[in-house]
């Protein structure tokens, strides 16, 4: 995933650019588009992220709860995005086909 790549997201489903569709129907947590929305930011955002998955989203978490959800999309006023659990973000970034990551113990 690249910063500012196109996304297109639906009421449980993601697609980054050209890539197959990211679907989230099966985490029954998220209950709104704009979770949604802000899920494909976060992904984004950790993409290219040569660290462990557990410390990218904890690193992500913090600067959400400091700067509020402003910090996915630096520069933009991004006001219909509601706040997702970090687990719903792991959860789709374990869906993405291809994905490689670093383990942690």
């Amino acid at each position: 995933l690249i910063a500012g790549m196109k996304t297109h997201t639906g009421r449980a489903s993601i697609r980054f650019g050209d890539e197959p569709e990211l679907d989230l129907g099966g985490v029954e947590q998220i209950v709104e588009h704009s979770q949604v929305r802000a899920i494909a930011e976060a992904c984004l955002r950790l993409g290219g992220a040569a660290r462990p998955i557990d410390e990218a989203l904890a690193e992500l978490e913090a600067s959400i709860r400091e700067g509020g959800l402003d910090v996915l999309r630096p520069g933009w006023r991004l006001g219909n995005l509601a706040a997702p659990r970090m687990l719903e973000v792991g959860a789709a970034l374990s869906r993405l086909r291809g994905l490689e990551v670093e383990g942690s113990v």
